[in-house]
């Protein structure tokens, strides 16, 4: 049994996103954070003090939107200052 072997060594470039991009990436997704955390709040509100399922879950999307904008964004400008 023969085996093909490749010996591309081609630019990886086109795997990454422009930085630019990164930021209004990161951006979005912190706007999107907030946006589950206002609705999470205005559930809480509506029940009376009382944490629903459903507002404890988007309270953690909120979160993991949140974290992943602000590390693109913290990421984007690390990569900067090494460049």
């Amino acid at each position: 049994m023969v085996f093909a072997q490749s010996n591309y060594q081609g630019n990886l470039d086109h795997l990454f996103i422009s930085m630019p991009t990164q930021v209004v990436i990161g951006v979005f997704f912190v706007v999107l954070g907030v946006i589950f955390a206002v609705a999470s709040r205005s559930e809480y509100s509506k029940a009376a003090g009382q944490s629903t399922p459903a507002a404890k879950t988007r309270l953690r999307v909120a979160i993991i939107f949140g974290v992943v904008g602000l590390t693109l964004i913290v990421w984007h400008f690390a990569l900067l200052k090494t460049q």
